[in-house]
């Protein structure tokens, strides 16, 4: 059994945002293993269930906003006695650059405050991440807050697409072969973007 949690913020506002490619990607891995989301009250979130390579798996998007995600998987975690070595986090990263992706089996946040409430909630850090680049190559945008909070433009929303199309292929490796496995053959991957990304929008 394991547990696959997507970051994001619940609502409309924040649809096709940098900041949720962790719902996008999960919203993929949902397709790809013919699973539909429910409301998982009364943890706060959507859960969807799936059989893949005959194990189960389960996948969470918790809506208790990002900085709070911890709450909603420690809870269903606990639930359904799931170690932290069986969960594997899709997330953000703004220290990637745009399209590249990178696995880790444990480890810090990173600054990453949606995994800095996991790990507080679950008292570990050993649980796997995928980080999923957002920003422009060699360029950390000085108003991060804005960067990830405003939408993909449309063309940028179609890579944004592939990207979490390929991240969801990358989680199914991880859970059929191994995360390691899935980092040799992913780690170091990256999808050029349709063109460059603005750090600031008008």
């Amino acid at each position: 059994m394991k547990l696959i949690v997507g970051l994001g913020n619940p609502g409309p506002a924040y649809e096709g945002t940098p900041h949720n490619m962790g719902f996008d990607a999960l919203d993929e891995c949902a397709r790809r293993f013919g699973a539909r989301f429910h409301n998982a009250d009364p943890i706060n979130g959507l859960l969807a269930r799936a059989k893949v390579g005959g194990e189960e798996i389960f996948l969470l998007k918790p809506r208790t906003f990002m900085n709070l995600s911890g709450e909603a998987v420690a809870a269903f975690a606990t639930k359904k006695r799931i170690a932290p070595e069986d969960i594997l986090v899709l997330v953000d990263d703004a220290d990637l650059p745009m399209g590249a992706m990178r696995w880790r089996p444990k480890g810090g946040d990173g600054g990453h405050k949606g995994l800095r409430s996991i790990s507080n909630e679950l008292v570990s850090q050993d649980y796997a991440r995928l980080r999923i680049g957002i920003c422009p190559e060699g360029e950390r945008p000085e108003d991060l807050e804005t960067y990830v909070l405003t939408p993909f433009s449309p063309k940028e929303r179609k890579w944004a697409q592939e990207i979490a199309r390929r991240a969801s292929e990358s989680t199914e490796l991880a859970i059929r072969r191994g995360v390691e496995f899935a980092a040799n053959r992913y780690n170091g991957v990256k999808i050029e973007a349709p063109e460059a990304r603005e750090a600031t929008r008008s």
